[in-house]
C-alpha cells in the first residue's frame, strides 16, 4: 500500500484490480471469521519425527541429507523440493537472461592434513580448482577459538605441541610473568603477558594443540 500510494479506500475500491502477494491473501484468510489467537500456535501442531522425515525424504531424492536438509524440508516442504528436483538435472545453469554457465567436474585430489581435497573443474571450456573441505572426513574435527592479533589478553599455542600442565584455574588473579600452563616440547612454561583476572580457560591437560589455538584468556586490570 505505501510503495503505490494506496489509501484504505483504494484497496477496497479497487480490489478486483490489484494483485496481492500470496503471502498477504493467506494471512488474511487465516485472520477473516477467525477468533483472536491468545496462546502459541505451535501449541497445536504434531510433534514432527524428523528421523522418519530424513528416511522419507532420502529415499524420494535418492541422496544421503544433511540435518539443515530436513529442517529445511520440513518448514519450507515445496520449495525443498523444488530445488532438489533442480539441483538433479544435469546441464547448463542459467544464472540470468543470456547468461549461462556450464560446468564439469574434472578430478578430485588427495585429502589434506586440513581435511580439504582440491576439485578441479572446467566453468565454460576454463579449467579452474578451489579447495573444498571435505566434510565426511572432518566431521570429528574439532574447530578450537584461535588468538587474537593484538589481543595480549589471548594466550595460546607458539607452535604444535601438547599441554603438560595447566598452572591456574579461572578467577585466579595473576601478574605479568606468571606461569599460566606448560607445553610438552622443552616443558617449555607460558607466562602472563599482563598481570589480570584469568577470564577463561580453554583448554586442559593433555590436549593437542595447533599453532595459535586459544588456551588462557586473561582479562586485564587496566582494561
Amino acid at each position: 500500500m505505501v510503495q503505490n500510494n494506496l489509501t484504505k479506500e483504494n484497496v477496497v475500491d479497487r480490489a478486483d484490480g490489484l494483485t496481492f502477494p500470496k503471502s498477504f491473501v493467506e494471512f488474511l484468510q487465516v485472520l477473516r471469521g477467525k477468533p483472536k489467537i491468545d496462546r502459541r500456535v505451535v501449541e497445536d501442531l504434531a510433534a514432527l519425527d524428523l528421523e522418519k522425515l530424513k528416511q522419507t525424504l532420502e529415499e524420494k531424492h535418492g541422496r544421503k541429507l544433511r540435518d539443515v536438509d530436513v529442517m529445511s524440508s520440513a518448514m519450507f516442504p515445496k520449495d525443498f523440493d523444488d530445488v532438489e528436483r533442480f539441483r538433479q538435472q544435469p546441464g547448463p545453469v542459467e544464472i540470468e537472461k543470456a547468461k549461462t554457465l556450464t560446468i564439469q567436474l574434472l578430478a578430485r585430489g588427495k585429502l589434506d592434513n586440513k581435511c580439504e581435497r582440491e576439485v578441479f573443474f572446467e566453468l565454460n571450456g576454463q579449467m579452474f580448482s578451489i579447495f573444498v573441505r571435505d566434510e565426511e572426513a572432518s566431521k570429528d574435527i574439532v574447530i578450537r577459538p584461535k588468538t587474537l592479533a593484538g589481543v595480549r589478553g589471548h594466550i595460546g599455542a607458539p607452535m604444535p605441541d601438547e599441554i603438560l600442565d595447566v598452572l591456574v584455574k579461572e578467577g585466579d588473579k595473576v601478574n605479568q610473568k606468571d606461569a599460566l600452563f606448560v607445553l610438552s616440547a622443552m616443558e617449555m612454561t607460558i607466562e602472563a603477558p599482563v598481570a589480570g583476572t584469568v577470564k577463561r580457560i580453554y583448554l586442559g591437560n593433555g590436549e593437542k594443540l595447533a599453532a595459535g589455538d586459544l588456551i588462557v584468556e586473561i582479562e586485564a586490570f587496566n582494561s
